[in-house]
């Protein structure tokens, strides 16, 4: 990231790539306003994007990542004021109906020789398994997919946003010092602050995830029994 030498966990938001005046000042309805913030600004939930469902096992109701291709793409009618386009998503084992509102520029986003993942909540009309308005994201060659952070939101920030920001954030994580003494941190099988830091905001499995969560709350009792 161009700068990136010059700049400290202490510095504004705003040093990041990608956050202006406008997205910093809805920043701060979260709290938001160092490099440092983003660091401790932890996830609520995670998106499991690792292993793709098969079309034919998806069932109404649940949330699921699926990968396949476009075989059909037509406009649609509205619903209310927003204009739908209708895609036909296939992979090797059956279909779903997925629907986006409001974005006909899709039309010219989504490439039929390509493909893709979406990840939503699965619904039913009609008999007919839906996606209304799922994240989606090109299915790129041999790239695995990773557990994703949920963030708690405010107008004018999205999840995408977040993620983009905190792994720029994160790379100034090396600023961070352990104040935890060595002992503490053996006696309770702690992991490093470093650590528990970069996984509780991209962990790579599970187990990753349990060890940060173990060494942020033991760091907040900590600090609470000392009075700080």
């Amino acid at each position: 990231m161009t700068g990136a030498v010059s700049l400290s966990i202490s510095d504004s938001i705003t040093s990041l790539h990608g956050v202006g005046p406008k997205k910093a000042k809805a920043l701060e309805k979260l709290k938001i306003r160092t490099i440092e913030d983003f660091l401790s600004y932890y996830p609520r939930d995670y998106q499991d994007r690792r292993h793709p469902k098969p079309i034919k096992e998806l069932v109404e109701d649940e949330t699921a990542l699926i990968c396949g291709k476009i075989s059909l793409m037509v406009r649609g009618g509205y619903r209310g004021r927003k204009r739908t386009l209708k895609l036909l998503v296939t992979d090797e084992t059956g279909g779903i109906e997925v629907i986006f509102f409001n974005a006909s520029y899709l039309e010219k986003t989504f490439n039929r020789e390509k493909e893709y993942e979406f990840y939503g909540k699965v619904t039913s009309r009609a008999g007919r398994l839906q996606m209304l308005h799922p994240e989606y994201n090109p299915k790129q060659p041999d790239e695995q997919g990773e557990i994703l952070p949920v963030y708690p939101l405010t107008q004018g920030i999205t999840q995408s946003d977040l993620r983009k920001w905190q792994r720029l954030a994160l790379s100034y994580i090396d600023e961070i010092v352990d104040y935890m003494p060595e002992d503490i941190i053996t006696r309770n099988r702690l992991c490093s602050l470093r650590y528990a830091i970069e996984n509780i905001h991209f962990p790579k499995d599970s187990r990753k995830v349990r060890e940060a969560k173990f060494r942020l709350v033991f760091d907040e009792l900590f600090l609470l029994q000392l009075g700080l």
